[in-house]
């Protein structure tokens, strides 16, 4: 990378890039009958995270609060509008580097070993 300088070194590190053959998936777990809903976008925007919660929350009863926990992925991120439109939705994010996702990772490995 000789000639390169430290401007264009870092023009050619963007966090954005297209992503060929892969698909996002979004997936719910119903803690109390342990149902999985999930769906698959070819995108991996808000606009597909907010689509895919109003399809699970239009099963829910609006008396009936809805405790939603999440990574601090972007796309969690900056849905308050989303949540004004939704008062009985709770968003819980877990900290940084969380063991709780580590060990959420091993649980899946382990169960499908």
């Amino acid at each position: 990378m000789s000639g390169i300088g430290i401007g264009q070194w870092f023009c050619l590190l963007k966090s954005t890039y297209k992503r060929y053959g892969t698909i996002n998936l979004f997936a719910a777990l119903n803690v109390a009958t342990g149902a999985i809903q999930s769906k698959s976008t070819v995108t991996q925007k808000r606009p597909d995270f907010q689509a895919f919660l109003d399809e699970e929350v239009t099963e829910v009863p609006i008396d009936r609060e809805i405790h939603l926990i999440l990574d601090n992925y972007c796309t969690h991120k900056k849905n308050d509008e989303w949540l004004a439109a939704h008062p009985n939705v709770n968003f819980h994010f877990t900290p940084h580097f969380s063991q709780l996702v580590e060990s959420s990772g091993d649980l899946v490995r382990h169960h499908d070993a």
